[in-house]
């Protein structure tokens, strides 16, 4: 099989299990969502990002909204998802009837998050391919989709996938550019990369490693003069570039609260919203020990809980870091995008209410993939049998438990609310799961659909696990393997819910859920959709 169409197959099959179920729940009105897709309504209507004209339709839009000094109000994040979305609009209107909210999100949501993706995908197993092989590399980007939290934010409009995408194209244009000394493709990277600002603010503290990378060739010492002026032009290309996007942002800024450096976040207009982003540098101070838990190891919203196959994708890093040339210079980077964020989000004064893992982390999550092909392709190469065994049973055990994990939640409920829960599986996932609830997509088709939407990602990821490890003797990875995937998943099915006691309000936090589910169980394998609220155009209300 060509490599055409081995990159066909892995994103044919990509794409049918993010689009296998669409998790909608529209009595929850997500805060998150919500006032974006009325912006993308006004942006169409009204040629405006204002939100308070289409809020007549009585769309109750919660607490995310910015009001600038002119009494107008819009969303408090960056307008580049609403952007993204804008022929979602337009495609929710095809058919008979206006459009619904319903069918508003699933288009946006394919729009910013499902299609994003797949391009991330595409460009990752084409960078990854050459070094390493199509199996390492459809390995490393069936893990980084699916056995992350970026699984559920590809299902959803919030913006972190389309984040992520564009964080990880530019880095990866930037990269090519630099090495081939092309200005296209430094341009590309530039402009990429800052593009992901425009869609969530936290990216741009990715552009300290982005500047420390490109600035490095010109303080080594010994260099030509041809050298420092090659360096410093593809520097100047790569931040020309960047500025396109920096610059229409602050033209947006400008527009709607009267000045450039002034967000949404400035003029939040929640009380309680605006009070946290008034501390320090909008929201951000310094790295704090209680952030370090929430973001990395609680048992709710802990990186490391929801995804322990990171680990490897670090350790992969690393050693490639460490040695020299071109790929070692990547891995620095990426190593230094991801630690950025990291440190960026462990001093944030907000958290990021309902989510599914560290939320603000989710756009440096792409920068692990070259890790983890770089930890699956050392241990299929050096196949010594104690430590390739041991090594693959903790691998196999670690994607297993991200790959159950993170199912649960992209399919079942991705709007997990942790203060309500002290680990989201016992109290929400298998409840919902055993309980025969399921979202619209395959379950509304099939009896057993939603349990075939969990079990196609992990055999999916297991079996890439599994493939990916030909190189190695066959009687040394089958036993391994399995004992550790079987083994995670029995710890994160019947263990570790048990392990813990239940929060006060989770029984009521529960029976919530279960209340706005939808689509509506009439029986065995069969389901109703709930009504979803009709969009007319404002002329006709």
């Amino acid at each position: 099989m060509g490599s055409r169409a081995q990159l066909a197959v892995l994103l044919a099959l990509l794409a049918a299990i993010l689009l296998s179920a669409f998790p909608y729940f529209e009595r929850i009105r997500s805060a998150n969502e919500l006032p974006r897709l009325v912006q993308v309504m006004s942006l169409v209507e009204q040629r405006s990002f204002a939100v308070d004209t289409p809020s007549r339709r009585g769309l109750a839009l919660g607490p995310d909204l910015a009001r600038s000094p002119s009494g107008r109000v819009y969303p408090n994040k960056p307008p580049g998802a609403s952007l993204a979305a804008l022929p979602a609009y337009p495609l929710a209107q095809l058919g008979d009837g206006p459009p619904t909210l319903r069918r508003l999100t699933w288009w946006a949501r394919l729009c910013t998050g499902v299609l994003p993706v797949l391009l991330l995908a595409a460009v990752a197993w084409g960078r990854l391919r050459p070094r390493y092989g199509s199996l390492v590399a459809s390995t490393a980007v069936g893990l980084g989709v699916l056995a992350t939290p970026l699984f559920s934010y590809a299902r959803l409009f919030y913006g972190h996938a389309l984040a992520a995408c564009l964080l990880y194209l530019g880095v990866v244009a930037l990269l090519r550019g630099r090495a081939s000394d092309r200005t296209r493709e430094l341009a590309l990277g530039g402009l990429l990369a800052a593009a992901a600002i425009t869609v969530e603010y936290g990216a741009a503290f990715a552009g300290v490693p982005i500047a420390a990378a490109l600035l490095a060739p010109l303080l080594r010492p010994g260099l030509s003069s041809a050298q420092r002026r090659r360096g410093a032009r593809q520097l100047g290309i790569a931040l020309a570039g960047a500025l396109v996007p920096v610059l229409a942002l602050a033209s947006y800024h400008w527009a709607a609260f009267g000045s450039p450096w002034a967000t949404g976040y400035h003029h939040a207009a929640d009380p309680g919203f605006a009070e946290l982003h008034g501390q320090g540098l909008l929201g951000l101070g310094w790295p704090r020990g209680d952030k370090l838990v929430t973001d990395l190891l609680s048992p709710s919203t802990g990186l490391l809980v929801w995804s322990p196959i990171c680990l490897f994708g670090l350790a992969g890093l690393i050693r490639l870091a460490r040695q020299r040339g071109d790929w070692a210079g990547a891995a620095r980077l990426q190593l230094g995008v991801f630690a950025v964020i990291l440190l960026v989000g462990l001093g944030l004064s907000f958290a990021g209410g309902w989510r599914v893992g560290p939320r603000y982390l989710v756009v440096a999550l792409p920068m692990l993939l070259l890790g983890f092909a770089e930890f699956v392709a050392h241990w299929r190469d050096h196949p010594r049998t104690g430590v390739a065994a041991v090594l693959l049973g903790l691998f196999a055990a670690a994607a297993c438990w991200s790959l159950i994990a993170n199912a649960l939640a992209a399919t079942l409920w991705p709007h997990l609310d942790p203060t309500n829960i002290r680990e989201p599986f016992g109290a929400v996932l298998i409840p919902l799961w055993r309980g025969g609830f399921g979202p619209y997509g395959l379950p509304e088709l099939l009896a057993s659909g939603t349990t075939l939407c969990l079990l196609l990602p992990v055999f999916a990821g297991l079996g890439a696990v599994l493939w990916a490890s030909a190189g190695v003797r066959p009687r040394v990875i089958v036993l391994p393997a399995l004992l550790g995937a079987a083994s995670a998943a029995l710890l994160l099915l019947v263990v570790f819910p048990r392990s813990l006691v239940a929060h006060p309000k989770s029984e009521r936090n529960l029976s919530y859920i279960q209340s706005v589910y939808e689509p509506r169980r009439l029986g065995p394998g069969r389901a109703s959709p709930a009504p979803s609220r009709s969009l007319e155009p404002l002329e006709d209300l």
